[in-house]
């Protein structure tokens, strides 16, 4: 899966026990003014988290992003969901956070998925909406557009 856009953010890594490359890619478009993730094997808490780091580094925080899961299971408890959305809801204490349209078909992930959005609502954080293809998603997105906080830097 290749996307094209001006400002690329590539979050890699690699996991110590297995030495693949990590499960979250992204990359910036310019043109749309969106974030493109996308994921393939198991998506864990930590992977999130680094996702998030990179993110918040590059100030792409305040984007709109669509999440492409379509090839990717996941580990998350419903714990580290919480936390996540912790996370996001402190952060946006001082600055506006970007709508996220998650796309997956696996049922837990999407499962999963529809857990974050939910507890996102309940606790104040980001617009989430979770969607079984791109179409649908970037649709939902389209909602938010001209309300992004700003670029990246």
């Amino acid at each position: 899966m290749t996307f094209r856009g001006v400002g690329k953010l590539r979050c890699r890594s690699f996991r110590s026990s297995w030495r693949v490359q990590m499960t979250i890619q992204c990359e910036y478009d310019s043109k749309r003014k969106l974030l493109i993730a996308w994921a393939e094997g198991v998506v864990s808490y930590s992977e999130i988290q680094r996702h998030l780091d990179a993110e918040e580094a590059k100030g792409y925080l305040g984007l709109p992003e669509v999440f492409d899961c379509q090839n990717a299971s996941t580990n998350l408890a419903r714990s580290e969901i919480v936390s996540l959305v912790r996370r996001l809801v402190n952060y946006a204490k001082s600055k506006r956070l970007g709508p996220t349209a998650i796309v997956a078909k696996q049922p837990v992930t999407f499962g999963m998925a529809r857990m974050f959005e939910i507890v996102c609502e309940l606790e104040g954080g980001p617009p989430v909406g979770v969607f079984n293809n791109m179409e649908e998603g970037e649709r939902w997105l389209e909602r938010f557009s001209g309300t992004e906080n700003v670029g990246p830097s």
